[in-house]
């Protein structure tokens, strides 16, 4: 599963590979698709790992705002149950995270 990674200006303008003034602040949307989980019977011990998505941001260029971060449903719905997570450096994230990241296809 590949998820789809946008960058919009404030009005929802798809801005992709577009040069922006320093300080503007853009909105990452991060589309995945889970609807291939649905009625899954991963066993416990999978289900026990976690599911999590990575993305490897230039934080070279960009800083992300955890409290503007949110997980929606396709229609606009907020998630519950989900954690966000910052990491300037894979170095910084829990050492079981990195090793389940070391271990990712």
């Amino acid at each position: 599963i590949t998820p789809d990674k946008n960058n919009e200006n404030a009005d929802g303008v798809l801005i992709n590979d577009t040069v922006v003034a320093l300080g503007t602040t853009n909105h990452y949307r991060l589309t995945w698709d889970l609807d291939q989980y649905k009625g899954d019977r991963s066993a416990k011990e999978t289900i026990a790992r976690g599911f999590f998505f990575v993305d490897d941001y230039p934080e070279e260029v960009l800083d992300v705002l955890e409290n503007g971060t949110a997980v929606t449903t396709l229609d606009g719905q907020k998630v519950s149950g989900i954690t966000v997570k910052t990491y300037a450096s894979l170095n910084e994230a829990p050492k079981d995270l990195q090793d389940k990241l070391a271990r990712a296809k």
